[in-house]
């Protein structure tokens, strides 16, 4: 799979992987790593706030995570990390977003944009 082929040197070994427990993500998160995790939570159908406490975003998230799931949820994500404000905005299917999170002087935890690529550029 090009996208696991992708993460392989731009991502640590150790990066958790959630998966949705549809057949398609866990599939996908096979591909990407050994071990992973399926949480219910992930689902198709998915609220933002499930996503962001399934990855304890942004306090606790200490580690790389992946998150393998569905649209429109994974965009809503991307435009809440990004503008403030959930949104449906397009990403392609089997694409990847990358975020992280900074705090810089206590100030609230930021979303920071590390890289999109989708499946075509890979």
């Amino acid at each position: 799979m090009h996208i696991a082929q992708w993460r392989g040197p731009r991502l640590p070994d150790e990066a958790g992987v959630l998966s949705s427990p549809a057949n398609r993500t866990v599939q996908t998160a096979q591909s990407l790593a050994d071990r992973f995790r399926v949480l219910r939570e992930l689902a198709p159908g998915a609220d933002v706030a499930a996503v962001l406490a399934a990855v304890d975003w942004p306090d606790g998230m200490a580690e790389t995570v992946i998150v393998v799931g569905h649209q429109p949820t994974l965009s809503r994500v991307a435009a809440l990390l990004l503008s403030g404000e959930e949104a449906n905005w397009s990403i392609q299917k089997s694409g990847i977003g990358w975020w992280a999170n900074r705090r810089r002087d206590k100030q609230q935890a930021q979303g920071v944009l590390r890289a999109v690529v989708n499946p075509d550029l890979v």
